[in-house]
């Protein structure tokens, strides 16, 4: 059997410096930074009282700055030096660090420790590394990080998945996996099809919390017992199935992603390329697993770690790869992933377990990846993006999600009987909603609570009211910004005060929202200076009688202008061999949760020269056109609701393959008051 260290030296230009190895030559760590959840601490002994208060709300700036977690390096000074402590010293800084963290609830665990001084030195001096982790102030509030699992088909990402969350080897066939496959033809060709959710806990202390754990055999009993929660999204590696990978990618806003690749191999399939090259270009943290090591001779791990070195040092990938070979490398492989310079690689194998503890320890440590200030994001208006979509008899209608801005709190619930809803997976479980209650009227519920507006459908929002809330099976009372959960909805009716349904769909007119050209005039372009007339009036259903709920759309606070025109920054990576992009191009353009087709109206911008943009992903034939272009796209089916500065992928006909941003969202009117018929350009 082939063994990860009889090949480590046949591995060239991977980084092995650890973060603590450094004083060994001579080298100091990073100047301390301000922003951040890393805290540098010379030491913390006889501190007074007020000063304590001061190192409180250090702290509390720290954890929120991670999300609930934050790292202090003890005996550092401010500058990087590892200046170390004597072990009285740190026991006692250890201590005080303890003090500050049990006044904010928090729990303090010891990394690991380093000698910095020569063997001789007496007294000898150390240095510490310690992780602060709030502990849950109910069985509802952890931190969650999504991992994208990522990569070919027969890779072993499901197997891997399944070895994790039951702690139990596989068989070598595959046995692990069939508790993650949701349909019978998964299990019988053994590919997964569709996206599927797993997740891994840990408490307070960094003890990992699975199916294997005690008392524990439900998603509710895991998140009840952990202060972290890694949710896992399983998606698909064969190429028939790309599409839905795709709006896992863009749809889910995972956190990082996990590129798997087989040992066996011997290469790194097309599909994996494509997979790593889309992630980097969405900025998600990227890190590789390489499993099957107990059946690859070391010719063929060669090969694939090879072929892996190679794709990572391409133009428009440019990272430093990074083999987890100690403790050691996994504490500086997750502190560096969030700056996405550097990508861990992990060998594996699902069968023998070799070098699974390391991988887990990993999942401890990994942060959430630093987006916008999700403390800030709370107070905005309330966006909240639908990636499912379910419908249970006696509970209605219900919708998976992520919150990406605002809150949501529920009031007391006025259904009090207990009925089940599913997860944002398609599981049930329970939540307080009336079986077979009529329809809340807007005036009955704007004095229980908020009304909410879902859409677009056909360029109109609908008034609903949530019901319940659920994270992870879990039933909640409130959720914030940045965390996933799903809602049981109700339809509301302002013009039916009975709770009746009217025949046919009717709609009320909406204060409208501002900077939208009138009916008749063409959408601004980006770099027009004319002056934009009121849009419209918006509309809004009052009936679900034709109301179409389905992925792509958005629950918000007031009805919001869809468009159908959009001005985007593309890069090709693989043009494919239709050519370069131009007018009448037709392509499935992915936005978040949004899917749907598109045609390019016209080409604003062409490349001004040779650029990085990291072409040939995808592997075969077509090249990348260099620089990137800035075309004006039109929806084919119906409007969207879509922001500015919202990555996005595209993908053509013949392997046209494209990534990139929205630049611009002019208002326009629907093609019907233009004169024009569906699909048509302006």
């Amino acid at each position: 059997m082939f063994r990860r260290n009889d090949a480590s030296d046949d591995l060239p230009s991977i980084s092995r410096q650890s973060f603590m190895d450094a004083q060994a030559e001579g080298l100091m760590m990073p100047p301390e930074i301000e922003q951040g959840n890393v805290e540098y601490k010379l030491q913390l002994v006889n501190t007074p009282p007020e000063r304590i208060e001061h190192l409180i709300s250090q702290l509390k700036w720290r954890l929120a700055e991670g999300y609930g977690e934050a790292m202090y390096e003890i005996g550092v000074s401010d500058k990087g030096s590892l200046v170390g402590l004597t072990q009285h010293d740190l026991d006692a800084s250890l201590a005080t660090l303890k003090k500050m963290g049990t006044a904010l609830c928090a729990d303090v665990s010891v990394i690991r420790e380093r000698v910095v001084t020569a063997d001789d030195t007496v007294p000898a001096r150390k240095v510490a590394e310690v992780l602060i982790r709030r502990c849950l102030s109910d069985h509802h509030h952890f931190l969650e990080v999504r991992v994208a699992i990522i990569g070919g088909a027969d890779a072993g990402k499901s197997t891997l998945l399944g070895v994790i969350s039951n702690d139990e080897a596989d068989n070598g066939r595959g046995k692990a996996r069939l508790n993650l496959l949701r349909h019978r033809h998964e299990i019988a060709s053994g590919r997964t099809s569709s996206i599927s959710h797993q997740i891994l806990g840990f408490d307070p202390h960094g003890t990992p919390i699975n199916y294997a754990s005690n008392n524990v055999s439900t998603w509710a009993q895991i998140c009840e017992a952990s202060s972290k929660i890694i949710t896992f999204l399983d998606m698909c590696g064969h190429p028939k199935y790309q599409k839905t990978t795709l709006s896992g990618l863009t749809g889910h806003s995972p956190d990082h992603a996990c590129l798997i690749i087989g040992a066996n191999s011997g290469v790194l399939p097309d599909v994996s390329r494509e997979h790593l090259r889309i992630a980097v270009s969405l900025k998600v943290p990227v890190f590789a697993v390489i499993t099957k090591i107990d059946i690859a001779t070391p010719q063929q791990l060669t090969r694939t770690v090879g072929a892996l070195l190679s794709l990572l040092k391409s133009p428009g990938i440019r990272r430093v790869p990074l083999v987890v070979q100690n403790r050691d490398d996994v504490v500086v492989s997750a502190s560096e992933l969030a700056g996405m310079a550097v990508i861990p690689i992990f060998l594996t194998s699902s069968v023998t377990g070799e070098n699974l503890p390391l991988l887990i320890e990993f999942f401890n440590l990994l942060p959430k990846h630093p987006t916008a200030n999700l403390v800030s994001l709370a107070d905005e208006p309330l966006e909240y993006q639908v990636e499912e979509v379910y419908e249970v008899p006696g509970a209605g209608t219900v919708v998976g999600g992520k919150l990406l801005a605002g809150r949501v709190v529920l009031p007391r619930s006025p259904h009090p009987s207990d009925q089940h809803v599913p997860a944002a997976d398609g599981t049930h479980h329970l939540h307080h909603h009336q079986k077979n209650a009529p329809p809340l009227t807007l005036t009955i519920l704007q004095q229980q609570q908020q009304v909410f507006y879902i859409g677009p459908d056909r360029g109109v929002f609908a008034p609903v009211a949530i019901t319940s809330i659920h994270r992870h099976r879990c039933p909640v009372n409130a959720v914030h910004a940045g965390q996933a959960a799903s809602f049981a909805l109700t339809f509301l009716s302002a013009n039916n005060p009975d709770g009746n349904a009217d025949e046919g769909a009717t709609t009320t007119t909406v204060p409208p929202l501002s900077s939208a050209p009138a009916a008749g005039t063409s959408a601004q372009s980006p770099t027009s200076t004319s002056t934009p007339t009121p849009p419209p009036p918006l509309q809004a259903t009052t009936t679900t009688t034709s109301f179409r709920l389905r992925k792509g759309q958005c629950i918000l606070t007031c009805p919001a202008h869809p468009t159908w025109v959009f001005t985007a920054e593309l890069s090709v990576l693989h043009a494919g061999t239709a050519g370069p992009l131009v007018a009448n191009t037709h392509a499935v353009v992915y936005i978040h949760s949004v899917r749907q087709a598109v045609r390019v109206v016209r080409v604003v911008e062409e490349p001004s020269g040779a650029g990085d943009t990291g072409g040939g992903g995808g592997g075969g034939g077509g090249g990348a056109t260099p620089g990137p272009l800035i075309v004006e796209l039109r929806f084919l089916v119906e409007p969207e609701r879509i922001l500015e500065g919202r990555a996005l992928v595209m993908r053509g006909v013949a392997g046209l393959k494209c990534v990139g941003k929205v630049l611009a969202v002019p208002y326009e009117v629907p093609p019907e008051e233009e004169g024009g018929g569906r699909g048509q350009g302006r």
